[in-house]
């Protein structure tokens, strides 16, 4: 009867909400002095993409933040703690279905300049939440190799076909 329906409806609204959040993304990461390697407890961190706060947390005890849920996709990071240069990471890739890890080492301000720290993101080699499938590479033997170009390492990593030397498929 009507209840059967309405309790129907709730598990369908649940299941597609519980699917939609399966697809998003997560950030985890230490809060670190970059002189001492001491944790910065009460820093904040924010997502940010095109100037849009999207998500943010601050950093505990032990300098752990964690940003969750987050939609995939692209993203600066800015990190400000009193006493500290802001620092911020341009382009931080959040896939869906993943934690992704970002460390942020933190220099204290001096009295003479107020910097901002700027560092551009970049996708780690191996990732330390294997999750997704997917061939992963690595520094060294990308290294090893003997035409280094993007298309040589791509064609290399699989699921990738080349003909006359031109990547076809990625």
């Amino acid at each position: 009867g009507m209840l059967k329906r309405l309790l129907f409806t709730l598990c369908f609204v649940l299941a597609s909400w519980s699917l939609a959040l399966a697809q998003q993304g997560r950030l985890k990461g230490v809060i670190k002095d970059k002189d001492t390697g001491e944790p910065i407890p009460f820093a904040n961190v924010v997502l940010e993409n095109g100037g849009t706060q999207v998500g943010g947390a601050s950093s505990d005890f032990d300098g752990n933040y964690d940003i969750n849920p987050i939609p995939p996709g692209t993203y600066d990071l800015r990190a400000t703690c009193v006493g500290y240069n802001t620092y911020i990471t341009k382009g931080v890739v959040i896939p869906g279905n993943k934690i992704t890890f970002v460390d942020i080492p933190m220099g204290m301000q001096s009295e003479v300049l107020d910097a901002v720290e700027i560092v551009d993101y970049k996708v780690p080699m191996i990732s330390k939440d294997q999750t997704s499938a997917g061939a992963t590479i690595t520094a060294e033997e990308i290294a090893k190799m003997p035409n280094r170009s993007a298309d040589a390492v791509a064609a290399t990593v699989g699921g990738v076909f080349s003909q006359d030397g031109e990547v076809g498929n990625i």
